[in-house]
């Protein structure tokens, strides 16, 4: 059986299982750090070594990559 296959291959915040929308598209809500009580609001193309894959999809990533390049 293949598994999922994800909406982006890199592992960003706005793409973890973790996160939460908050300032659509540049910024999300991170659980995991709202947990370990740490600022839970990181950029949405951050990376974190306790990615973990989202199997839900979410339009955060593809969102914020095109304003970052319409920024450029």
């Amino acid at each position: 059986m293949k598994g999922r296959e994800y909406a982006s291959d890199h592992k960003y915040c706005g793409n973890c299982y973790f996160h939460g929308v908050y300032n659509f598209p540049d910024q999300t809500f991170c659980m995991l750090r709202f947990r370990e009580r740490e600022e839970p609001i990181v950029p949405t193309l951050d990376v974190c070594p306790h990615w973990k894959p989202d199997y839900q999809g979410c339009i955060c990533v593809s969102e914020a990559v095109k304003k970052a390049k319409y920024k450029l």
